[in-house]
């Protein structure tokens, strides 16, 4: 089951300079996939944030493109060099 968060909530950085999710989409979020974080800036323009099993679920289904893939080693390349995996606290 995918969870799609649609609508618009503002978002911000504590004082300690991490993003703070807004609680309406937190909820969904921990309730239905836990802490376990992907997060990525696969355009300019936005951070995208993936529950990590989903992620993964991407990631597979990118690499059965077979390595060589030049739309595969784009799309892994920008995913990873402005992605990191995360845990919500």
């Amino acid at each position: 089951m995918v969870t799609r968060f649609r609508g618009h909530a503002d978002a911000r950085l504590d004082e300690k300079g991490r993003l703070k999710m807004p609680s309406v989409f937190r909820k969904i979020f921990e309730n239905t996939y836990g802490a376990s974080l992907f997060i990525t800036a696969l355009t300019d323009d936005y951070l995208q944030i993936y529950p990590l099993q989903i992620w993964e679920e991407i990631e597979a289904k990118v690499n059965r493109l077979g390595a060589m893939n030049p739309l595969r080693r784009k799309f892994m390349t920008r995913a990873n060099r402005f992605g990191t995996e995360m845990e919500m606290d």
